[in-house]
């Protein structure tokens, strides 16, 4: 498999992961196992945990790991509900970020290539199952429906396949992270501690500018600029605004985010909370991943789009049957 790597920098997958074990003093530990892309090496990290009176920190050093069956951990063993076992301590993953996901997802594999995930269900589970366990629904929430997967499949589906389809049939439990929506919760931010200096703002960006008649910057001038105007943004959000505003050529056009930042239209709706949480962090590679999903691209999922799922696996029982001799 081809290396994921920038120069020198490797890419990293990682994943949350428990003890398998009943000792009390260890049940409740909790570690970030990270695999380099680009050499298969692995380590493991314990987090800080207080009052836990266990020394946190590197727990296994960055190196290959052998499995017990020979050979070494590959990046396919590793996902969500798989226990592996590095050098006798048993370790079972219980999440990764979504890094990981998505990379598992583009590279197919096995726990992770929804084609082969979603023919295992086609043959599992019938029209009549589905019609019995959930009639006439259009959605059905997250756990009854995965209750019944994991019963009707009998177990030849990881914890992480199911993952895989909550991701894509999912119905988002919080609304999509969109410019639309950053920008009115900037605005309605801004409303409350009655910012007015927009016109500084402007001037101080205006000046950050290597081309004043294009009146384009980069986003990262543009976030150094807003922080040092004391925009009153939270970090997390303000990331997110300069993020996913409209750009030219990857630039930001300093005049048109000021002016939409300022403009009062938007501004009487309701806008639902959001954890500031899944917006996008400032700086990723910096603060690490402690066991909290990233982002806003595929998170946590309150229902399932059931009638889509159901039309996608009459397709695939199709497909599977004009296969057959």
């Amino acid at each position: 498999m081809k290396k994921d790597r920038q120069g020198l920098e490797s890419h990293v997958l990682r994943y949350l992961a428990r003890m398998d074990t009943n000792r009390p003093i260890d049940i409740d530990r909790t570690f970030i196992i990270s695999f380099f892309l680009s050499d298969g090496t692995i380590s493991v990290f314990e987090p800080e945990k207080r009052n836990s009176g266990i020394v946190h920190g590197k727990f296994i050093e960055r190196s290959r790991l052998n499995k017990k069956d020979g050979g070494y951990y590959e990046a396919e063993d590793l996902f969500v509900g798989a226990v592996v076992n590095f050098r006798s301590h048993q370790f079972i993953i219980t999440d990764a970020d979504e890094y990981a996901k998505t990379y598992a997802e583009n590279h197919k594999f096995p726990e992770a290539d929804f084609e082969r995930i979603m023919e295992v269900v086609a043959t599992m589970v019938s029209d009549e199952k589905m019609t019995e366990e959930f009639t006439d629904q259009t959605e059905v929430g997250i756990e009854p429906f995965m209750e019944f997967l994991e019963m009707t499949c009998q177990e030849k589906l990881s914890q992480h396949a199911l993952m895989v389809i909550a991701r894509v049939y999912g119905v988002p439990l919080h609304p999509k992270i969109t410019y639309d929506l950053v920008l009115r919760l900037s605005k309605e931010q801004l409303s409350k501690v009655d910012f007015d200096r927009y016109d500084e703002l402007l001037l101080a960006l205006n000046q950050a500018l290597e081309d004043v008649d294009n009146g384009l910057l980069e986003p990262s001038e543009v976030y150094r600029v807003c922080i040092a105007t004391k925009l009153p943004l939270k970090t997390d959000l303000l990331t997110s605004v300069i993020q996913q505003c409209p750009k030219t050529d990857g630039r930001v056009d300093c005049q048109k985010l000021v002016a939409s930042l300022k403009s009062k239209e938007g501004t009487e709706e309701n806008v639902d909370f959001i954890p500031t949480s899944k917006f996008a962090k400032p700086d990723k590679t910096a603060s690490g991943w402690f066991g909290v999903t990233e982002g806003a691209h595929k998170g946590p999922v309150h229902a399932i789009r059931l009638t889509e799922f159901k039309e996608d696996l009459v397709k695939i029982r199709h497909e599977i049957s004009l296969r057959k001799p």
